[in-house]
């Protein structure tokens, strides 16, 4: 009787093991597939340009800066209107 009794809770104890380790590795292949957050809060819309230590305060900023107001094209800055 003693041995049924251990055999059962052998039984029980690799059951349990087994579901464990059966929902680690569910776990570890949901950690593999990467999902994208939502993003909640509204995003600003911006439009700017980056000008490098050479260029800022010179002419040449000036250049672009006046192509982007009046909507030309520049060819270095990126710029389309």
């Amino acid at each position: 009787m003693q041995e049924k009794a251990a055999f059962q809770q052998s039984l029980a104890e690799e059951s349990m093991a087994e579901k464990a380790r059966l929902e680690e590795e569910e776990k570890a292949k949901e950690a593999l597939v990467w999902k994208k957050t939502k993003v909640e809060k509204e995003r600003k819309k911006v439009r700017g340009i980056y000008i490098t230590d050479n260029t800022a305060g010179s002419e040449r900023m000036d250049k672009i800066l006046d192509g982007m107001r009046n909507g030309v094209e520049c060819h270095r800055s990126g710029y389309q209107k």
